[in-house]
């Protein structure tokens, strides 16, 4: 009988994965007992490629049953599993399953690797060595890809279709990361090409010249089009705004600038004068609903409609016209009619400018054939490059697999102190504290809202790199044991990576919560401190603004009087002061005193104290990851203990000795004269004697 053994992590039992006996059990336990069912790959610190292989769909994500599938995949290959999660990226020949047509063809290709690498006679194939392969078989001509770069092609009439395909109607990159032109391409050109070359052929009467409706103006007839396309909408408008005239003669001058506008306005301003000639209307003879042809018009449109009066109005409507009404205006555009009707069905105007001699070439010659075999030669090698991605990925599954399982259905990696997890993106040292739990952050706002959940101190920190071509990211990272002390916004670390690159660290933002149970019952004590520290600064403030008026109400001549007279009362009153909190003190009995501090001390701790164990007792940082985009079963709950494993203060080197002298007093000493420390010494005993002396005598007094 198979042995399914949980193991207890933060709160949650999550299967015990170890060995390649260990892994195939996955495939038998329920999605609900796995740590996560669904990881981002932009979370995952690890082989790209593998990861790529993982996420057969493209979507980004790494489901449960992408591992199970793999797992299944990967155990059909081998016909010895014991290297499964071994230390080696290598692959031992003998070691693939050749009983079935699969892995005969995974063994062949890696006798291949080795063939290319004149390494015939090697029984293990490594990752690099494939890698190598497959880099040299890329960067060819023939890559597998089915994209054929212009500078691949010997042929200078197919590197020019090639360009001229790029150019009309787009690329595909290549594995190398040249632009070319895949099947898809070409069809795309053969296609647009065709289309246009049929358009172009549709006006054409028997003869092969144009038709005649299509051309009123002759040769004439493409430019006067445009011309009359260029100023239609702003006679058009001129006309509707004739039309409304005429309804309610009241509306004329909502056409203008209204006076408030002209009030505003800027009129030395040449580029607002431009804009407002440009909107205002082609004239102002709205009532009589016409365009005076030997008149003024607005003199933005000036030459564009001289240009239409003398080019198209007297050629349609003869050149005795003296006005332009809308019926006049609707004839001229039924003269463009045919032309205007041929114009809009154009097609494949994408690569009109190659020219029909061209076009008509690549379509009647060889050229496109030539493209074709080209591109279908290349594809020829995919097959060989598949094979290649078979041993690729047969070496990074026995390799990785039983470790992102250990990232996935367990979250082993991760309370190790001596690993990594997968997930985790470096160490933050910041404060005197080490702190070995991050992950990359994309939106940091969106992050926060989720993770407020976790009742975890979260600081979000800006990660930037010291070389030019570094880019920054933002990382989270719980603090889970000590107290927040001097982790403030703008605190600055050091953050070293997974990949035991340095990078700085700078807090942007906190998400506050308590660190510690002590921390939790110190908080309504510092609550009371900052209340009577506010109130003191309050009474501070208000005596120094009355002691100023009071300085500057007094006369010159009266100045040192009142300082003396100001003085005396100030230490009357603080004798006085002092005298009747003795007195007080001295009628209370000790024991009183210590007993209704401790009671309030202790109204205060309790509180504090279960309000601390409750909130540590809710940390989860699986909050962290689901607010990261991961499906998450397992609690990850973070009591005081386990808190240390995250976040701790390094301990000092062995054989390193702390001199409990403080070296900076040192110092002081040596720069203070002995007479002036006496001096300080001798006053510091005189006042202790004198408030002494006093507090015996008022204790006595007040006895009496």
């Amino acid at each position: 009988m198979v042995k399914y053994i949980f193991k207890k992590y933060g709160g949650s039992y999550q299967l015990k994965l170890e060995n390649a006996e260990d892994l195939v059990k996955i495939q038998d336990i329920p999605e609900a007992h796995w740590a996560a069912t669904s990881i981002p790959i932009s979370s995952l610190n690890c082989d790209a490629q593998l990861l790529a292989f993982l996420d057969a769909d493209n979507d980004g994500r790494i489901l449960s049953a992408d591992l199970k599938r793999a797992q299944a995949w990967l155990f059909s290959m081998l016909s010895d599993t014991g290297s499964v999660g071994g230390d080696i990226l290598s692959l031992k020949l003998d070691w693939i399953n050749v009983s079935h047509e699969e892995g005969e063809r995974v063994q062949s290709a890696a006798r291949f690797i080795l063939k290319n690498l004149k390494l015939k006679d090697n029984e293990d194939v490594s990752l690099d060595q494939v890698r190598e392969v497959k880099r040299i078989i890329l960067e060819a001509k023939y890559n597998g890809d089915g994209v054929m770069p212009a500078d691949c092609v010997e042929d200078e009439g197919v590197a020019l279709l090639i360009k001229n395909i790029i150019e009309t109607v787009g690329s595909t990159t290549d594995s190398g990361g040249k632009e070319g032109v895949s099947e898809k391409e070409l069809d795309m050109f053969l296609n647009v090409a065709g289309d246009y070359l049929s358009w172009k052929g549709s006006a054409l009467g028997p003869d092969g010249i144009m038709r005649t409706e299509l051309k009123p103006f002759g040769d004439d007839t493409p430019q006067l089009y445009e011309l009359v396309n260029s100023i239609k909408p702003k006679i058009e408008q001129f006309f509707t705004q004739c039309a409304m005239a005429g309804i309610n003669e009241s509306i004329i001058p909502a056409f203008g600038l209204k006076q408030e506008e002209i009030d505003k306005a800027d009129l030395s301003d040449q580029a607002f004068l431009y804009e407002t000639l440009k909107k205002a209307p082609l004239s102002s003879d709205f009532k009589r609903g016409v365009i005076d042809l030997e008149g003024n018009v607005n003199s933005y449109y000036s030459k564009q409609f001289n240009d239409l009066k003398n080019k198209v109005i007297f050629r349609v409507l003869g050149k005795s016209v003296k006005e332009l009404d809308p019926y006049g205006w609707e004839k001229i555009n039924g003269e463009f009619d045919a032309y205007n009707g041929w114009i809009t069905s154009k097609k494949g105007g994408s690569v009109e400018r190659l020219g029909e001699k061209i076009l008509k070439e690549y379509l009647e010659s060889d050229l496109k054939q030539k493209l074709r075999e080209l591109i279908k030669k290349d594809l020829g090698v995919r097959e060989e490059i598949e094979k290649i991605n078979d041993v690729e990925k047969l070496i990074l599954y026995q390799r990785r697999l039983l470790e992102l399982a250990n990232n996935f259905v367990s979250f082993t990696n991760l309370y190790n102190p001596n690993s990594r997890a997968l997930f985790e993106a470096g160490t933050l040292v910041v404060d005197g504290r080490k702190m070995t739990f991050a992950m990359k952050v994309r939106n940091r706002q969106d992050h926060k809202r989720i993770s407020e959940r976790s009742n975890m101190f979260l600081l979000y920190l800006k990660i930037t790199g010291k070389d030019v071509d570094d880019i920054s990211f933002d990382v989270v990272v719980p603090v889970t044991s000590g107290f927040a002390g001097r982790l403030l916004i703008g605190k600055r670390g050091v953050f070293f990576a997974v990949d035991g690159r340095e990078w700085d660290a700078e807090v942007v933002d906190i998400l506050i919560s308590p660190i510690s149970i002590w921390e939790s019952i110190l908080v309504p004590f510092q609550k009371i401190s900052e209340f009577f520290r506010g109130q003191a600064e309050k009474f501070n403030k208000s005596s120094q603004t009355k002691l100023e008026k009071g300085l500057g109400a007094s006369s010159p001549s009266g100045t040192a009087r009142d300082l003396l007279l100001g003085g005396s009362v100030a230490v009357a009153a603080l004798g006085s002061s002092f005298a009747y909190i003795t007195k007080a003190f001295s009628e209370v009995k000790a024991s009183q005193v210590l007993l209704t501090i401790g009671s309030i001390a202790l109204i205060l701790f309790i509180p504090g104290l279960i309000m601390g164990i409750i909130k540590i007792r809710k940390r989860d940082m699986s909050i962290i990851l689901e607010a990261s985009g991961w499906a998450v079963n397992a609690q990850m709950r973070i009591n005081s203990a386990m808190g240390k494993l995250f976040t701790h203060e390094p301990l000092l080197p062995e054989g390193s000795y702390r001199e409990k002298f403080d070296t900076a007093g040192r110092f002081i000493l040596e720069k203070k004269s002995f007479a002036r420390i006496l001096v300080y010494t001798v006053a510091a005993v005189v006042l202790l004697g004198v408030l002494g002396y006093y507090a015996v005598y008022f204790y006595y007094y007040s006895g009496k």
